[in-house]
């Protein structure tokens, strides 16, 4: 899926997980600042969007709590697997050839988007397209 909405960000990268990578090591050059991640499983040239994920909670005063993008990525995916475990079982039990990380800074000195606002839109797009949200979204 094509998110025009995310061209516009210049800040951004892509990081590519094979089995057995760490992933904390892969992803060492991702900011931890607020922004919009996208996980997506690559096969023989199918690239499919598993998930959609922003870091950084935005308080009342306009400063940013919680983890930012790169420790975002590297924490739990659920309350019992880190994402490296997750990662490595996922391989383990698909035919996932690498996992793609696409992440975007969304609030810099270029713009001030936040990061859950541009979440729920991208989500609201994969869900009018599909009915349904991406595979390891479990709710939003």
């Amino acid at each position: 899926m094509n998110f025009k909405a995310l061209k516009k960000y210049k800040e951004s990268g892509t990081v590519f997980l094979s089995k057995g990578d760490n992933l904390r090591a892969e992803t060492k050059s991702i900011p931890n600042k607020p922004g919009i991640y996208l996980f997506y499983e690559i096969n023989k040239n199918n690239d499919v969007l598993k998930y959609i994920g922003a870091s950084g909670t935005m308080l009342q005063n306009g400063k940013f709590r919680g983890q930012m993008m790169r420790n975002r990525i590297n924490n739990k995916m659920n309350s019992s697997h880190t994402r490296a475990q997750f990662f490595e079982k996922y391989f383990k039990k698909s035919n996932c050839d690498l996992i793609r990380i696409d992440w975007f800074a969304t609030h810099n000195d270029e713009f001030l988007d936040l990061p859950k606002y541009v979440e729920a839109n991208m989500l609201q797009e994969f869900y009018s397209a599909f009915g349904n949200l991406p595979e390891w979204n479990n709710s939003f």
